[in-house]
């Protein structure tokens, strides 16, 4: 009888009380995303300049059991794109370009080139799309380009050909188009290659030496392997060709080096206090140059994240708090989601540990009570299921005749707020373990 009680306990939920010791909680809920999701990879947490917490979970190459270190390098993706920024804004410092210069000034016969300034494209406001295209309009994989010998010649005739959607400055969009041209742009302002600009003029002066950028014809030692977290494949050859996310995505790093990079806001070795500002001037639906700007828990912050293949990076910073998040995976953990969590720890936000999930079979008539709007939250039901928001990829499965959680256990679930007769009013939404309740605006 002791040993089915204590089996129940393993499934409930775990509140974390935020008067306990910010290291111990950090380090409890941790382990719990070891433990119940499986994260692999690297989380450093630093505040008023130093760092409170930083462990490394799981492996960086199975198949030769090596573990994730402090100094494990992981390919950060999108979280490269502030690194550009930064290049673009010293080469304006040093009179090389302006941001007003167009598009044309560089590359004379790129469509509509004279549009388009520098800033629009820091600012995902220039037109051109996400991605690139195919000749039959259909969104480029990343995997096409795996092992390819295509040249930088190739790569920007096909970002010509890729028709833009939508005038330049009309809106908001994120592109990483734009900063794949940002980064050919530093290399026509500078006449260096973007590696050893950014060598030269970030990874050095800061002392990064485990950062660098991804190249088709390295392996470059101590890198991790990406997994996917539920098939526990690997999703990356050991060599890739990386020229296509020049300036968008092709820089690897560490916890530690990003802690650096971090850091860096606090002085004038890379950028003078005038530019530092306007990187984080928020310009348009509070996108800066290369960075997220918001308010998180009442706290001023700045994010940014990358994922592909595997991997999941995600850093937040609070730069008027002096504190800095920083998580990297290798098996597609949620880095986004924890990094939330770990903000929420911080700040003195209630977080309930992850927690195995259990599907249960519940009458699939009960689900059509549930279907509705919710604030911005769209709860759809189809073929005797729910959705979040209609996307596919986000079934709601139940674990109650009332809570459900995200397919992908991707620390997301839902749980419906019914009144004395039944009908629902609102819905707790948890993710990372923070909760929020939404009230019910309209049925399906």
């Amino acid at each position: 009888m002791t040993q089915i009680k204590c089996l129940v306990l393993l499934f409930i939920p775990f509140l974390l009380p935020a008067q306990q010791n910010k290291q111990e909680l950090i380090s409890q809920y941790m382990e719990a995303q070891e433990k119940v999701n499986g994260f692999s990879g690297v989380v450093l947490v630093a505040k008023g300049n130093k760092v409170v917490y930083e462990k490394s979970f799981g492996l960086a190459d199975r198949e030769g059991n090596i573990p994730n270190t402090p100094t494990t390098k992981f390919r950060i993706y999108s979280v490269s794109k502030q690194f550009t920024a930064v290049c673009i804004l010293k080469l304006a410092e040093e009179n090389k370009l302006s941001l007003q210069d167009n598009l044309a000034k560089f590359f004379p016969d790129f469509p509509n080139g004279d549009h388009i300034t520098i800033q629009m494209l820091l600012t995902h406001t220039s037109g051109l799309r996400r991605d690139f295209l195919k000749p039959s309009d259909g969104p480029y994989k990343y995997i096409d380009f795996i092992g390819q010998a295509i040249s930088k010649e190739e790569i920007l005739s096909i970002v010509k050909k890729t028709p833009p959607e939508s005038s330049p400055g009309k809106k908001e969009s994120y592109s990483n188009l734009g900063f794949l041209m940002l980064g050919y742009i530093v290399e026509k302002a500078s006449g260096m290659s973007y590696a050893e600009f950014i060598s030269q003029n970030i990874f050095v002066p800061l002392h990064m030496t485990n950062s660098g950028v991804c190249s088709k014809k390295e392996t470059c030692p101590g890198m991790a392997v990406g997994y996917n977290r539920v098939a526990d494949n690997r999703l990356l050859p050991g060599l890739m060709n990386m020229d296509f996310l020049t300036g968008c995505g092709n820089i690897y790093s560490t916890a530690e080096d990003l802690y650096k990079w971090e850091n860096s806001f606090y002085g004038s070795v890379i950028l003078s206090e005038s530019l530092r500002n306007q990187k984080l001037a928020p310009y348009v639906n509070r996108v800066g140059y290369g960075p997220q700007l918001d308010t998180l828990f009442r706290h001023a912050c700045t994010s940014v994240r990358g994922s592909a293949f595997g991997y999941e990076a995600a850093v937040a910073s609070f730069h008027e708090d002096s504190t800095a998040i920083i998580v990297l995976s290798n098996n597609e953990s949620a880095s986004g989601r924890i990094n939330y969590s770990l903000a929420g720890i911080l700040w003195d936000v209630p977080v309930t540990l992850p927690y195995p999930h259990q599907t249960i079979s519940m009458d699939k008539t009960l689900l059509n009570k549930y279907a509705g709007r919710f604030g911005n939250t769209k709860i759809n039901k189809k073929k005797g299921h729910l959705y979040l928001n209609n996307v596919e990829e986000s079934m709601l499965l139940p674990e109650s005749t009332n809570k459900f959680y995200l397919a992908d256990k991707s620390d997301w679930t839902i749980e419906f707020v019914l009144d004395t007769k039944g009908n629902v009013v609102a819905m707790i939404s948890s993710i990372g373990g923070i909760s929020e309740t939404i009230s019910k605006t309209t049925r399906e």
